[in-house]
């Protein structure tokens, strides 16, 4: 009697853990005022950001121990436009290779800045940022991504 061996494989994809990092936005100098009239809410560019992170698996944790990325939109109205520079920055832990210190490091930043009626302002600080963001995105894919066990 023969025998008939069957061989099965199955192939199950790694389980990936997600880049998890901690998120700071920051609207500087400009009058709560201004910040309202122009329509721009602190709460709602977190959820903006937090929202886009989450679809590319970027976790966002309050820890002081992971990485942060960090966002600050520095903004001077005049009488028709404004004035907007926004800057993305991803801080991690590195090692000073002399002393064997450790401290936190911009490893990538962009810079962003642009002029626009006040009637523009909040799409404008809107778009700027999401291609801060996606360009943070595409500079780090699956950066920290490992197989898990």
């Amino acid at each position: 009697m023969k025998r008939l061996l069957l061989l099965m494989l199955v192939c199950v994809p790694f389980a990936m853990d997600a880049l998890a990092i901690r998120l700071d936005i920051n609207i500087v100098e400009m009058a709560e005022k201004d910040i309202k009239d122009y329509g721009i809410e602190h709460s709602a560019l977190y959820d903006l950001v937090a929202r886009r992170f989450q679809e590319a698996n970027i976790t966002i944790k309050d820890d002081p121990d992971l990485p942060k990325f960090s966002l600050q939109i520095k903004s001077l109205p005049s009488i028709l436009t404004i004035a907007t520079f926004i800057q993305g920055s991803f801080y991690e832990e590195a090692t000073i290779a002399e002393n064997k210190k450790t401290i936190w490091a911009i490893t990538w930043s962009q810079i962003g800045i642009m002029t626009g009626s006040k009637e523009l302002y909040k799409k404008n600080v809107k778009d700027e940022t999401l291609n801060i963001v996606n360009s943070f995105i595409a500079d780090y894919p699956q950066r920290s991504q490992k197989p898990s066990a």
